[in-house]
């Protein structure tokens, strides 16, 4: 056991003004100490002189484009001592809901992403949308990681364990996304349609532009310098056009589509009389009867024989006469109309195909003549429902690049839309083959064509309840942020 070191010995061993001579470690933090002052300094400084180029030096960077107004404004989005990202760690240890989400939902009021989803599985506005990443950052094109999190296994984040969507998505590629549903589901509507015939020349029966009765409809179809002689040739464009945003196609219009080649005349002896597009049976007949009583009217050898009678006299013989007359006017029209009544050598002698049963199917009773109901086509508008898509993007293939053998089509029946194979020839990571061939290159994230809000619904996007503006304010208001700190404060 060693002896106890005494005041005396321990006065000698250290040396009495030992404060008055730093050692090393003082030296050292000393050193460290100025050099971190002055490169702060210089640090600082720097950024001041480089103008706006030196801010990213002491900021995040600059706001996205759609942002930009705020640029100088920290407070319009952020909230002191809260994260912005609720995959920040800070957020899990401060334990309080993200209070920058409020600002961002001040003008965003985007919808869930699904009804069934679990409360903790819902994203914070700052964990997709990334911003400070530059003027020409794209706050919606996000990586796939944001949304296979949870879609590489959907089912364990939804309340019920359920999911009507495909359950493992990882990439977009054959086997680990599944194919359009619009190719499996019954959704192609109840038309008949022949692509092959209408994409030929003449459509098959020498149809020439002069046997487009319409002049302008004529010269909607014509191409340039061709005569009226010449065979009527079809393309995509024809008939497909596209709407104002360039996304979608129009629906098809009989009107605009179909009548200027299929006009629904029914009589040579009623010349430009044509029946309306839409009805049904009873409605045709209605319009016949009043197609001919307007003829026998205007005809002058029974102007004076068809006048209604009153309710006290009983009609007389030759009214009579005129009114069975009309009768059968109307019952051989109506078998025209109905060509599935008729024998083949009438349906080649009647090739105007002006007829309903060329487009649409019947209801009929067994062996009725008349069919109680015409079918609408019920063709969908959108065919992407759960998904987005521009045709204007791709105005540069060819139609049948993607929509593949359209050519040879006879049938409505026939599936025209892109497979999932179709789309991954571009919409892939580049690669040149062995043949020099290439493939891919385009860019193929899930956000391409997902959106996150509303991804439930039909035709994604913020849905009708956020497309009308909350509280609106004014220009200074919403310039300076005053607009949304008003609306953080009063909730709307």
């Amino acid at each position: 056991m060693t002896a106890r070191e005494t005041g005396k010995q321990r006065a000698s061993r250290i040396p009495l003004d030992y404060f008055k001579r730093p050692d090393g470690i003082v030296r050292v933090k000393g050193v460290l100490t100025a050099v971190a002052l002055v490169a702060a300094v210089a640090w600082c400084a720097s950024g001041f002189l480089a103008g706006d180029q030196g801010q990213v030096r002491y900021s995040h960077g600059p706001l996205a484009a759609v942002h930009a107004t705020w640029d100088a404004d920290c407070d319009a989005c952020h909230v002191p001592f809260s994260p912005i990202s609720g995959g920040n760690w800070l957020s899990t240890a401060v334990a309080k809901p993200l209070a920058a989400d409020s600002r961002c939902e001040s003008c965003h009021a985007g919808p869930l992403h699904h009804r069934n989803q679990k409360p903790e599985s819902v994203a914070s506005c700052g964990s997709c949308h990334r911003d400070h990443q530059g003027r020409d950052a794209s706050l919606v094109h996000m990586a796939d990681s944001h949304c296979t999190n949870c879609h590489a296994d959907l089912t364990k984040h939804t309340l019920d364990g359920k999911t009507s969507f495909h359950p493992n998505v990882s990439k977009f590629a054959p086997g680990t996304h599944p194919d359009f549903k619009m190719l499996h589901a019954d959704r192609r509507g109840k038309l008949k349609f022949n692509h092959t015939l209408h994409l030929t020349a003449g459509l098959n029966v020498s149809w020439q532009l002069k046997n487009i009765r319409d002049p302008g409809e004529r010269e909607r179809y014509r191409r340039p310098q061709q005569p009226d002689t010449g065979l009527v040739q079809l393309d995509c464009a024809s008939c497909h056009q596209l709407d104002s945003g360039g996304n979608y196609f129009q629906p098809i219009n009989y009107d605009h589509q179909c009548r200027a080649c299929h006009p629904l005349t029914f009589d040579a002896r009623l010349p430009g009389v044509s029946i309306p597009h839409h009805l049904q049976p009873a409605e045709v007949r209605a319009f016949l009867w009043g197609a001919y009583v307007e003829r026998a009217v205007q005809d002058p050898g029974t102007q004076q024989r068809i006048l209604r009678p009153l309710p006290v006299r009983e009609v007389r013989e030759e009214e009579e006469k005129v009114r069975q007359a009309i009768g059968g006017q109307v019952t051989a029209a109506e078998s025209f109309l109905y060509k599935q009544v008729l024998t083949e050598k009438e349906l080649y002698i009647y090739s105007g195909k002006t007829t309903c049963g060329e487009c649409h199917h019947y209801e009929s009773k067994p062996g009725q003549r008349i069919p109680e109901r015409i079918v609408p086509t019920a063709i969908p508008s959108v065919w992407q429902s759960h998904a987005r898509f521009s045709h204007r993007a791709h105005r540069a293939m060819n139609c049948q690049e993607c929509h593949t053998g359209t050519s040879q089509s006879t049938t409505a029946d026939d599936v025209l839309l892109p497979t999932i194979a179709d789309c991954f020839k571009c919409h892939a990571p580049w690669q040149r083959g062995a043949d020099g061939s290439v493939r891919g290159g385009a860019r193929h994230h899930c956000t391409e064509c997902h959106r996150y809000h509303h991804g439930e619904a039909p035709h994604l996007g913020l849905g009708a309840a956020a497309r009308n503006a909350r509280a609106p304010g004014t220009i200074e208001e919403f310039l300076s942020g005053a607009l949304l700190k008003k609306r953080q404060a009063s909730g709307k």
